[in-house]
């Protein structure tokens, strides 16, 4: 709490971008004020904590106020298996594709024991975003109070994600379809993976115009 990256609205907090391992350990900040935007994915995407063909381990930290014109408000993983742990991600938000919080892109991090509240995507996963074959670990999380078009709480669709959803409290989300989980495409002929875990959770108080609980399309 009292060592604090302000980015001031130019840039985010951390770039992994070169094959960093678990070795790279990113603990004990609060990363706040990022601001990403451009044409290409590294531009647009992390407002907080950019993570691209690497896999650090982002643990203990409050990510929040940060924005991503793209993708990943706060955290953005990209063909990474980021270890995300006991982080703080509030107040965060993504335009275009979406993930308030957190987008995996291509991707399949371990995400765990998180409180991820009051984040917005004006698209799709107010708290979480699962696409493009994101197959992440979604364990032990608080997903709250977050809210976006599509899947308040979590948004999982294309090409066949098999995201593992367990153990979490998913609740006081809000969406225009599926306040606390949405799976599947709407309207499209993409499937959801076959392995396809929601098990254990608390989804209670979530609110859409349709599907306030759970909605899973072509899974």
């Amino acid at each position: 709490e009292s060592t604090i990256i302000d980015c001031q609205s130019n840039g985010r907090g951390f770039y992994f971008h070169s094959g960093e391992t678990s070795e790279s350990v990113v603990s004990g900040f609060t990363i706040t004020n990022g601001s990403v935007s451009g044409d290409e994915l590294s531009d647009s995407c992390g407002g907080g904590i950019y993570c691209g063909n690497s896999s650090p381990a982002i643990t203990s930290n409050i990510i929040t106020n940060n924005f991503a014109d793209n993708s990943g408000g706060g955290i953005f993983c990209i063909a990474s298996t980021a270890t995300i742990i006991n982080n703080t991600i509030t107040n965060n938000r993504a335009g275009g594709n979406g993930g308030g919080g957190i987008c995996c892109w291509q991707a399949a991090p371990m995400i765990d024991q998180n409180t991820i509240i009051n984040n917005w995507a004006d698209a799709n996963g107010g708290g979480i975003l699962c696409y493009d074959n994101s197959s992440p670990t979604i364990t032990n999380n608080t997903i709250s109070d977050n809210s976006a078009d599509w899947g308040g709480g979590i948004r999982c669709y294309w090409n066949g994600p098999s995201p593992i959803i367990t153990n979490n409290t998913i609740s006081g989300n809000s969406a225009i379809g599926s306040g606390g989980i949405g799976c599947g495409w709407w309207n499209d002929n993409v499937p959801i993976g076959p392995s396809l875990i929601i098990a254990n959770n608390i989804i209670h108080g979530n609110l859409a115009d349709s599907d306030g609980g759970i909605r899973c399309e072509k899974s």
